[in-house]
C-alpha cells in the first residue's frame, strides 16, 4: 500500500482530482453499509462533504460515486494487463482508479452526451474487448471514490488495516477515439435492434423472447447485483437496474413487468404491491416515467 494512504488529507485530495477529471454539473454519491445512503451534489458541495464520507467509511461504509452525465463511462473490473492494452490501442481513459488491489476501474470521457442507451452500448464495446467484469456494461453505474478505503472484509490485512482506493490516473482528457468507439456502439445498437426485431418474427410474444426467458434474465441479474453488494445490497435499486437491463436487452415492457411480478424476491420485499411496483419499474425502465420506484 501506498504511504500516501495514512495522510488524512488524502479522500479530500484525491476526490477532488478525480471530480476534476469527470466534469459534470452534479455526482451521485453512494454509500453503502448495510443500508444505502444517496446523495446528489455538485463538485463544490461533494468537497465539503468529505469529512462526512470519511466519517462513514471509517465505520465500514463503501463510498461510490458517478458524475451524471452520460459523457462519462466506467468500465470495471479490469486488471494490469487489460489496461495495458487500452492503452496501446489509444484508448486513454480520463480516470483510472485501483479499486482494490491490482484490481481497476477506468472512466472514459465521450466528449458529447450520447444518451444512455448508446453510453451503455460503449460501455459494453469496451468490456468485451477487453474482457473486464460484467458491471461493465452499466452506464449508470458507480465506481469506488478515490481515497477513501475499500471496506470489503476479504481485503483485510492480518493488522486489521484496509486498502485504500488509490486514483492512479486522472488526466481527463476526452478518450482519443471516442468517434470510432461511439460508431462501433452505434452500430452494436443496431445489431440488437436487429436481433431483437428477428425474434419478434419468430415467436408469438413480444419481443424480447418467452416469458421464461425474462425471467431467467432477471433472476440472473438480480443475483449478480446481489452478490456484488453483499448485505448493503440496496434491493430496489437492483430491482430496477436489473429491468433496465433487460429492456436494453430487447424485451418488451410487458416482459419485463410480467417476470418482476413473477420474481420471488420481488414478491418477498413488496408483498401485496408487487404487481404495482413491477408495472411502475418496467415503466421506469422504459422512460415512460423519470422517478425510479422505492
Amino acid at each position: 500500500m501506498s504511504s500516501r494512504a495514512g495522510r488524512p488529507d488524502l479522500p479530500a485530495r484525491e476526490l477532488a482530482r478525480q471530480i476534476r477529471a469527470l466534469p459534470a454539473p452534479r455526482y451521485e454519491f453512494a454509500v453503502f453499509d448495510g443500508r444505502t445512503t444517496r446523495r446528489l451534489w455538485r463538485a463544490k458541495l461533494a468537497l465539503r462533504s468529505v469529512g462526512w464520507l470519511a466519517h462513514r467509511n471509517s465505520r465500514g461504509g463503501h463510498v461510490h460515486v458517478r458524475p451524471v452525465t452520460t459523457a462519462c463511462v466506467l468500465v470495471d473490473g479490469l486488471t494490469a494487463e487489460a489496461l495495458a492494452a487500452i492503452r496501446a490501442d489509444g484508448l486513454a481513459p480520463a480516470a483510472v482508479v485501483e479499486s482494490a488491489p491490482a484490481a481497476f476501474q477506468a472512466w472514459f470521457r465521450l466528449g458529447r452526451e450520447p444518451g444512455p442507451r448508446l453510453a451503455a452500448c460503449a460501455a459494453q464495446v469496451l468490456a468485451a474487448r477487453y474482457r473486464s467484469g460484467p458491471a461493465a456494461v452499466d452506464a449508470a453505474g458507480l465506481g469506488r471514490a478515490a481515497g477513501f478505503m475499500n471496506r470489503t472484509a476479504g481485503l483485510r490485512s492480518p493488522d486489521g488495516r484496509y486498502p485504500r482506493v488509490l486514483l492512479e490516473e486522472a488526466r481527463g482528457r476526452v478518450t482519443p477515439g471516442a468517434d470510432e468507439l461511439l460508431a462501433a456502439a452505434e452500430e452494436r445498437l443496431l445489431l440488437k435492434e436487429k436481433e431483437r426485431r428477428a425474434r419478434g418474427r419468430g415467436k408469438a410474444s413480444p419481443c424480447g423472447g418467452s416469458a421464461e426467458r425474462a425471467e431467467s434474465a432477471l433472476a440472473r441479474e438480480i443475483a449478480r447485483l446481489a452478490k456484488r453488494h453483499g448485505a448493503a445490497t440496496d434491493w430496489s435499486r437492483a430491482f430496477s437496474a436489473a429491468a433496465g437491463r433487460l429492456a436494453r436487452a430487447g424485451f418488451a415492457r410487458e416482459q419485463v413487468a410480467a417476470a418482476l411480478a413473477a420474481c420471488p424476491a420481488v414478491q418477498g420485499r413488496k408483498g401485496e404491491r408487487a404487481p404495482d411496483y413491477a408495472e411502475r419499474t418496467a415503466a421506469w425502465a422504459f422512460g415512460a416515467v423519470r422517478r425510479r420506484p422505492r
